[in-house]
């Protein structure tokens, strides 16, 4: 019976759509680089900072640049905004720009 259940379980594995890993692949990628970037900055920012992601490459979606902000800083209450160009009326505490999917890191 348990040999059973095993050969089940490696045809619905084998037998699996490829692109959900592909996609957890590549954004995986994205947050190591992401931290890596952010891990390598040399300085710190106010708590209830603005942290601006320049042409960011991850999923409209995704919180993965807000967590790592928070993480990387401590702040729970920092606030990330996403945008393809800045607003000129906001004053940002850091600004992280995407270069292709390398994140440049600039206060």
């Amino acid at each position: 019976m348990a040999g059973l259940i095993l050969i089940a379980g490696v045809a619905t594995i084998q037998l699996g759509d490829e692109k959900p890993l592909k996609d957890v692949e590549r954004s995986q990628l994205l947050i190591g680089a992401l931290t890596e970037n952010i891990n390598s900055f040399d300085g710190t920012i106010p708590k209830h900072s603005k942290v601006l992601f320049l042409n960011d490459p991850f999923d409209a979606s995704s919180y993965h640049p807000l967590w790592v902000v928070q993480l990387r800083f401590k702040d729970p209450d920092v606030v990330v905004e996403r945008k393809a160009a800045p607003d000129p009326a906001t004053k940002y505490d850091l600004v992280v720009d995407y270069i292709d999917t390398v994140p440049r890191i600039y206060r």
